[in-house]
């Protein structure tokens, strides 16, 4: 099992998308108010009015590039995990139909094997009077 599929390394993967989205919402909420700021300012200068637009964009990119990439290498680490497991799974199913089959033929065996048996036995057991070919006649 690839070591990236750890409950821990799920787990961190989550938590650190969590963390970073909370960080992400908390410094939009920054750009905005700072673009608020600079928009309804008494004199609003347009080269910190777009720095902070920009800013925000840059921030917010390199943080949902950040957590995208590690979801889609968790997710491309677990679909090989699937595809291996997939494999596995025919492997035991064919094993199991293979099994399966020399159950078949050992029961069958077995009852072939006890029939005549069970057949002798029970003739053994037979009183001789009532098998007709070795009844003697008193005459």
């Amino acid at each position: 099992m690839p070591k990236e599929l750890d409950k821990i390394d799920t787990d961190t993967a989550t938590l650190t998308g969590q963390w970073w989205g909370a960080g992400g919402f908390f410094i939009g909420f920054i750009g905005i108010g700072i673009t608020l700021y600079f928009a309804f300012a008494q004199k609003p200068e347009i080269f910190w009015l777009t720095f902070s637009g920009w800013m925000a964009a840059l921030l917010s990119g390199i943080c949902l590039g950040y957590v995208g990439y590690r979801l889609v290498k968790l997710a491309a680490i677990q679909g090989v995990k699937i595809e291996d497991l997939t494999g596995e799974l025919e492997r035991v199913k064919a094993e199991n139909s293979r099994l399966t089959h020399i159950a078949d033929y050992v029961v069958s065996v077995r009852q072939r094997a006890k029939s005549p048996s069970s057949r002798k036995a029970a003739q053994s057991t037979e009183h001789p009077a009532e098998r007709p070919e070795q009844v003697e006649t008193a005459e």
